[in-house]
């Protein structure tokens, strides 16, 4: 696994744009002979490239001077988030202690404990909206109850007082049919928002009735026969 050429061959597979073949294979020389800091910085350097600092950092901790300040802060944030125990730092960054020391294991393992140590941000829900959608068919439909009754009483006191006219009397009696129609479409209306349009065909369905009502008292001269 020593050989120079397995080296140039990841270099060909980054050339041609296979990336993870290229650093498997950095990866399997690194794994086999952890003291060639050439594999090591070349290893870093791909995941530099890549816009992975975190990675960058773990392969290049070892090579003095080479690191950013940023990627070192990533190496930790990395090391945190893998809930990697202090004893196996240096397993995890595949260093020999003469690549890295004691003390800056140690150095590391503090800079990773101030990201365990931190509470993780549990995500607010913003309470949902209540749903009003249905108000306005709810609404009709107790207008047409109330149509209704008034209708009634006042059909009733016309009869007591004076002979009402029987347009008044159908208009009365037609007024709630029309509200139930609208009370009908307005949930039709409401379906088709919420793109549920097998029940918004239903509602349609349904608004039929009323609406032939309406239709067939305009038509036939109903409303104003004597």
């Amino acid at each position: 696994m020593n050989d120079p050429a397995l080296l140039d061959g990841a270099d060909e597979l980054w050339a041609e744009g296979r990336h993870q073949r290229a650093l498997q294979q950095l990866r399997a020389l690194m794994d086999s002979d952890r003291s060639r800091l050439d594999v090591r910085e070349r290893l870093a350097e791909r995941y530099r490239e890549l816009g992975n600092p975190d990675h960058a950092g773990r392969w290049g901790i070892a090579i003095e001077g080479w690191t950013t300040e940023l990627e070192r802060d990533r190496l930790a944030r990395l090391i945190a988030a893998r809930r990697v125990p202090s004893s196996d730092i240096r397993e995890f960054l595949r260093v020999t202690p003469d690549q890295v020391s004691d003390d800056a294991i140690a150095e590391i393992d503090t800079a990773a404990a101030t990201y365990r140590d931190r509470p993780r941000r549990t995500k607010v829900t913003p309470p949902a909206e209540p749903d009003t959608s249905s108000e306005a068919p709810l609404n009709l439909m107790l207008l047409a109850i109330l149509a209704s009754l008034l209708g009634a009483y006042l059909v009733s006191a016309l009869a007591t007082f004076w002979e009402a006219p029987p347009v008044v009397a159908r208009i009365t009696l037609l007024v709630p049919v029309i509200l139930v129609a609208c009370a009908i479409l307005s949930c039709a209306i409401i379906e088709a928002a919420k793109r549920r349009f097998l029940t918004m065909t239903g509602w349609l369905t349904l608004a039929l009735l009323p609406l032939g009502i309406v239709a067939a008292a305009c038509l036939t001269g109903w409303l104003v026969a004597a």
